[in-house]
């Protein structure tokens, strides 16, 4: 995936109003812009986030090594507005975990996200884009 294509991606996700929409284009745009695995997005914790540094913390990342991982200007101002603006408007915003469920207050496992969202990729007129691509898709090499 080039870089234009991620782009338009992201476009997509950013023109939704809903409280998932909102949270996908977050999440999706942390997993494009910093190399972040699922798995490792999914876990982290608010307080990982240092967007004055532009800096997140993750913890037991592959290999069970903890890190630190810099992040680009445009991320940090992503990730302001979800946890200033979206996130702090959502239900659960106490819970230390950046992403949360929709409707519930317990993190998000992120297992939708084994598929980039179909409608989003489609939307930038990607086509499919399947979890048998994901990895390929999250490192930007697709």
């Amino acid at each position: 995936m080039t870089k234009v294509e991620r782009n338009k991606i992201l476009e997509v996700l950013h023109g939704r109003p809903s409280r998932r929409g909102r949270r996908n284009y977050a999440l999706i745009a942390l997993m494009f812009l910093s190399g972040l695995r699922v798995s490792e997005v999914v876990n982290l914790t608010v307080a990982d986030v240092n967007l004055e540094g532009a800096s997140l913390y993750v913890r037991n990342g592959k290999g069970k090594a903890s890190r630190r991982v810099s992040i680009p200007p445009r991320l940090v101002r992503i990730l302001r507005l979800w946890i200033e603006g979206w996130r702090a408007r959502s239900v659960g915003a106490n819970s230390p975990w950046l992403f949360l469920h929709v409707w519930r207050q317990h993190r998000f496992n992120g297992q939708p996200l084994t598929h980039l969202d179909p409608l989003a990729a489609r939307g930038a007129g990607l086509g499919e884009v399947t979890g048998a691509r994901e990895g390929a898709v999250r490192c930007g090499q697709y």
